[in-house]
């Protein structure tokens, strides 16, 4: 039964291709199947045998393409996309055309010494030739491919070979950046002079171009590759930043300033997209450009988040150099209480083994509101937190190299939590410390805890607060409200809070 279903199926798409076909008047002989000849469709009036000889290329393996036609047609034009007749492939070469091939005074196909078949120069006009009433072979005929040979390295003294294909007139196509990859070499841009600058030789500059003319009379083209020995992200714009992978190992190469234009990234919110990794391997190079005007927030996701920086924390091999971050805020979000010890700096809370930071630099300019900040949660206290004497590292292996590295004109915004002189409440305020002079502003409680009946500080809450004059504050929490007033002395922050109604 499953044959029976199989030979009718089979003979009904052999109906359908056929009547496709003989539309288009013709038959491609290399579709018939067993229960069809050739003596079958010559009986239908397809008298005409065409053949095209691929001349040593293929076609899904086979070298030539055989069609029957009926006399006084056009040949079908073979194509790359659909039909009976497909252009072949021949590697190493590229495909010219179908030509009739040379004939002597008495017709006959001439050969050279080697037995070939001498092609005519003339290729075959598709458009308007018609075949009368004799069976013909058209040859294929190919060009050489041109070749590119690339050098790149750190003295060009490595190479590859690459073959570029020609369109039909002979002119190479398009030699795509793409094809000039090396795997573990990022390329900067491609030459046609060796250590040019000279723009009018770069064959990119990014957007990549391609310059045709590069060939000339050769068949030969040089192509020298200004390359990094590795791979990076190269980073010419925010967008470069924006959608660049974040990995433990992702190099990065810095070719512009980059402004950010005041780009906000927090961890938790944006937890579905690309996030700083918890230990940074890569290399960053800053090539002596900028990075500014971002907010990065980061929080303790879990019990293995205890280093916040810029990233996070540096692990073995992670090289950070040449780079400047302007105008920017780190806010840390220390709210697990189940991390025994936090670790903050601008830079990364922690680095281990051979890590080498170099001319790294945070810096604001007067109209910046460069802030290094960190907010503490229900359960923490500022003996949990360890932070950087220079704000850069806060823990460094002895391994670690700084070098001409600095942080200036950064606004510092501490944490703490205040018990109140009754030990009832715990509010956790944010302050500014200006060489000495704390202060308070309305945003600064972002917190409140308070104790149960086991003595155990809860945290609620905090429906309203209002900033009603220098370090004093109203809270409405369901339906009781609060005088808050702080006191400041010698550094020390204390508080009160009194039920008012």
């Amino acid at each position: 039964m499953q044959k029976v279903v199989s030979t009718k199926r089979r003979k009904l798409v052999l109906s359908i291709l056929l009547v496709v076909l003989a539309a288009l008047g013709i038959f491609v002989f290399a579709a018939c199947s067993d229960d069809v000849t050739e003596e079958t469709f010559k009986n239908k009036g397809y008298k005409v045998s065409v053949t095209y000889d691929f001349q040593g290329g293929t076609y899904n393996n086979k070298t030539y393409t055989k069609i029957l036609i009926k006399p006084n047609s056009k040949l079908p034009e073979p194509n790359s996309d659909s039909g009976g007749v497909r252009i072949p492939s021949r590697s190493g070469y590229s495909f010219k055309g179908f030509y009739l091939p040379e004939t002597d005074a008495d017709g006959n196909v001439v050969k050279d010494s080697n037995g070939n078949v001498i092609v005519s120069d003339t290729p075959w006009d598709f458009a308007n030739g018609t075949i009368e009433n004799n069976d013909i072979t058209l040859y294929a005929k190919w060009w050489d491919n041109y070749k590119v040979v690339l050098h790149y390295g750190s003295d060009y003294s490595k190479s590859k070979e690459i073959s570029l294909q020609r369109n039909r007139d002979g002119s190479p196509t398009n030699l795509s950046a793409s094809t000039l990859r090396v795997d573990n070499y990022t390329f900067l841009s491609y030459n046609f002079v060796q250590d040019s600058e000279n723009a009018d030789t770069a064959l990119n500059e990014f957007p990549y171009k391609w310059n045709s003319t590069a060939f000339n009379e050769s068949d030969v083209m040089d192509v020298w590759g200004k390359s990094l020995d590795g791979n990076y992200v190269l980073v010419r714009s925010a967008d470069d930043l924006h959608i660049a992978y974040v990995g433990e190992t992702t190099n990065y190469y810095l070719l512009d300033d980059i402004d950010m234009g005041g780009a906000t990234y927090d961890n938790d919110i944006d937890k579905n997209k690309n996030q700083i990794p918890k230990t940074y391997r890569g290399k960053f190079v800053g090539n002596g450009y900028t990075i500014s005007n971002f907010k990065m927030t980061l929080r303790a996701a879990d019990q293995s988040y205890d280093s916040f920086g810029l990233f996070r924390s540096l692990g073995d091999g992670a090289e950070i150099t040449d780079v400047e971050f302007k105008d920017i805020t780190l806010s840390y979000d220390l709210s697990n209480a189940n991390i025994q010890t936090y670790y903050l700096g601008m830079l990364a809370g922690q680095s281990s083994a051979n890590v080498v930071v170099n001319n790294v630099t945070f810096t604001t300019s007067e109209q910046g509101a460069n802030t290094f900040e960190y907010m503490i949660g229900v359960g923490v206290t500022n003996d949990n937190v360890k932070i950087a004497d220079d704000m850069l590292i806060a823990q460094k292996s002895a391994s670690t190299v700084l070098q001409q590295c600095s942080v200036a004109g950064v606004k510092y915004v501490r944490s703490v939590a205040v018990v109140t002189a009754d030990q009832e409440f715990v509010l956790y305020v944010k302050y500014n410390d200006d060489d000495g002079v704390i202060t308070l502003d309305e945003d600064s409680i972002y917190a409140l805890a308070q104790k149960n009946s086991a003595g155990v500080y809860e945290e609620k809450r905090i429906k309203e607060i209002e900033y009603i004059g220098t370090n004093k504050y109203k809270l409405t929490r369901l339906i009781y409200v609060y005088d808050i007033e702080f006191t400041i002395n010698n550094g020390n922050i204390s508080a009160t809070m009194v039920l008012v109604s």
